[in-house]
């Protein structure tokens, strides 16, 4: 069996999740460069990565894309492998949030998925949004049968899938604040608090 690279690491890959939205500041162009530079920020410091030359160098401009690409292929590893359980044990503060007394109901209505890995339940829900979005457009030649093992995918994974994306964005809404807030920190402490240096563009 291979061994997966999130064993070896000497911090939590949960942490690497930053990178994620790091990615997606990174997609907005040159505007979001700066708060995916903040992510990148956070995230060494939550790993506990504080060698200043290397960390000066991966949080250049130029080679956050590539520093990005690195951490999510090694976050990605250990996502990949988590099951149903294994997520719904990792947001299990969130769901305490949302039903107190009753967060138990999560795992016992999800019983029979548990034990899946996420991975492949968003593979099969996916395939079969694809057929129902086709058969219902038009866009594609479903036969009956493809459409009716569809309608049964969605039944029988749907609430799982929908349960872990609803708390993954609550998860990436608390992680944008962080860094939007981490960056508006800098801002006031820059321009309130520090005096300009000799060469500084404002």
């Amino acid at each position: 069996m291979t061994e997966n690279i999130v064993d070896k690491l000497r911090y939590d890959w949960h942490k690497l999740e930053l990178a994620e939205v790091a990615g997606e500041y990174l997609d907005q162009g040159k505007e979001g460069l700066p708060l995916a530079k903040k992510s990148l920020e956070l995230l060494l410091g939550d790993i506990e990565y504080d060698d200043p030359a290397i960390v000066k160098t991966i949080t250049n401009d130029q080679v956050i894309p590539i520093t990005l690409k690195n951490q999510l292929d090694t976050y990605y590893q250990g996502y990949n492998a988590q099951t149903v359980d294994n997520l719904i044990d990792y947001h299990g503060g969130t769901i305490e949030k949302y039903l107190e007394g009753d967060s138990g109901k999560v795992k016992e209505k999800l019983t029979p998925v548990l034990g899946m890995k996420y991975s492949d339940i968003k593979k099969q829900i996916k395939k079969a949004g694809h057929i129902l979005e086709g058969d219902e457009n038009k866009l594609e030649a479903n036969t009956k049968e493809e459409v009716k093992e569809a309608e049964e995918t969605m039944k029988k994974y749907g609430l799982a899938y929908y349960t872990i994306m609803n708390l993954e964005q609550r998860r990436k809404s608390e992680l944008r604040s962080r860094v939007e807030d981490a960056a508006s920190k800098d801002f006031f402490i820059n321009n309130y608090l520090k005096e300009p240096q000799e060469g500084d563009a404002e």
